[in-house]
């Protein structure tokens, strides 16, 4: 983007760089995984030259609405920021768990677009309550170490084409080209890293679960990461660090005497640094889980689970269990979660977990929630895809989108 250079030229090394409060830059980095891993004064740099690009571009064409689909990166982040200073409305477009909906995002919060009708509420209750519901696929017969290869060559090729892209356009800061995982970066992993978290899995995991009591039984699972749900949806920096969040809940539940079920994300085995683990292996009350056992056999097995935005939440709600989650999500309500807000909540958890009376019919619950999507989501597809479906999709979308923006414009204002 011309633009970008333009202004990237002006703060030279010697210019103030500062040009906005601290606590802005410090937002703005701590939640992008590319700026948190690059130099600092290169990054204010970047900051600076997209928020003036952007302001000029804003200032120029005078939108009455910026519209984008939700992304783990600044550029998508400062779109925002600029448009709440100069008074105008941006929507986020991303996707929920269930099947041709799409949800509205503004300032971090879900939109609530109309009153759901009774037909879309039974569609999606259906699809919800569905036993072989599974709101992402994931090949559990490939072995760990061909994925980790498959992975690992991948990533490493790909970092290389874009290094080569970033030098043949001229282009150097893009962030899609700059976007790969490289030493030294907090999301960078090693065949050490591999196989050290092979051999935390503990094969004793079931007798482990077997002999606590159900109450005492807390299943986490852990989501894809660097990913814009936890980086960018929730407001509490400090929960929105994985690393800091989870040790801290492990800290705080195993004292009470709970034992902790941890379960690696199957899309990221292989693919999470060893030292985001090292501190955690010391509590004898955390117990490590194969990454290919269903995430359902734990929901089924354990009183309580935790997540921050995943879909294991909504997955334990609507068998009964007391989910914690860490935002107020498109599918959470207001009795059936336990909602933490920040990470100083996670000391009340062990009083929250022992109140929370699981529920003994399930029905009223699935209404709710299915309710709650039904009411923050619109029919549609986002997809990129050129599929059939996908097509007729993205049409839908686009009767939404006529259908429900100027409501959600007003719930915004």
């Amino acid at each position: 983007m011309p633009l970008f250079y333009k202004y990237y030229q002006k703060f030279s090394k010697d210019a103030e760089l500062e040009i906005l409060e601290e606590s802005f830059y410090r937002d703005v980095i701590q939640r992008c995984r590319l700026l948190r891993n690059h130099k600092h004064k290169s990054a204010l740099r970047m900051i600076n030259s997209t928020w003036m690009a952007l302001e000029e571009i804003i200032n120029t064409f005078q939108p009455s609405l910026t519209l984008s689909c939700c992304t783990d990166f600044f550029v998508v982040d400062l779109l925002e920021r600029v448009g709440n200073k100069n008074g105008i409305q941006f929507i986020g477009l991303a996707r929920p768990s269930v099947k041709q909906r799409v949800m509205f995002l503004s300032n971090q919060e879900f939109r609530v677009l109309d009153h759901p009708d009774t037909q879309d509420i039974n569609k999606i209750a259906e699809e919800i309550t569905n036993p072989n519901f599974m709101p992402t696929k994931n090949n559990f017969n490939i072995p760990g170490s061909t994925r980790f290869l498959k992975d690992k060559s991948l990533w490493i090729i790909r970092r290389h084409f874009f290094d080569f892209l970033r030098i043949a356009t001229r282009d150097p800061f893009n962030p899609e080209y700059l976007l790969n995982p490289k030493p030294g970066d907090d999301y960078y992993f090693t065949l050490g890293d591999y196989l050290k978290m092979s051999q935390l899995a503990d094969s004793d995991w079931k007798v482990k679960l077997n002999n606590t009591i159900f109450e005492k039984r807390l299943f986490i699972g852990l989501q894809v990461n660097p990913e814009c749900t936890v980086d960018y949806w929730i407001k509490d920096l400090e929960l929105a660090q994985y690393k800091k969040a989870l040790n801290r809940l492990v800290k705080c539940l195993t004292r009470k005497g709970y034992t902790i079920f941890l379960k690696e994300h199957p899309d990221m085995y292989g693919r999470r640094k060893f030292s985001d683990f090292r501190d955690l292996i010391k509590y004898p009350g955390l117990v490590f889980v194969p990454f290919n056992i269903n995430a359902q056999y734990l929901i089924d097995n354990c009183k309580s689970t935790f997540t921050w935005t995943g879909t294991i939440g909504m997955q334990a709600a609507i068998h009964g269990r007391c989910a914690i989650i860490a935002k107020n999500m498109y599918y959470s309500t207001q009795y059936d979660f336990i909602h933490v807000t920040s990470i100083d909540d996670i000391d009340d958890l062990p009083k929250r977990i022992e109140d929370f009376k699981l529920p003994q019919n399930l029905k009223p619950t699935h209404e709710r929630i299915a309710s709650k999507i039904a009411s923050t989501s619109v029919p549609g597809s986002r997809s990129i895809s050129i599929s059939k479906d996908d097509i007729e999709g993205t049409n839908i979308l686009i009767n939404s989108l006529n259908k429900y923006l100027p409501s959600c414009i007003f719930s915004c204002s």
